[in-house]
């Protein structure tokens, strides 16, 4: 869903959860970083995991992980 939104709208900042029922907020910015890659992209989530922080960033080119 956020997907498509992105593909309508003019989006400047992405803010995801870490959990989501289909795929995590780091695999759903991995999937649009090279798409969108001036957005911002933000998670914020309850869940703390060291390694999920590191691959936020690493693959999803996390701009910031709350």
């Amino acid at each position: 869903e956020g997907y498509q939104i992105l593909k309508k709208e003019n989006i400047n900042v992405i803010i995801s959860d870490q959990r989501m029922p289909e795929k995590t907020g780091t695999e759903f910015f991995h999937q649009i970083v090279n798409e969108f890659p001036k957005a911002v992209r933000i998670i914020l989530t309850g869940y703390s995991d060291y390694d999920a922080v590191l691959e936020a960033i690493n693959k999803g080119k996390v701009y910031y992980y709350l």
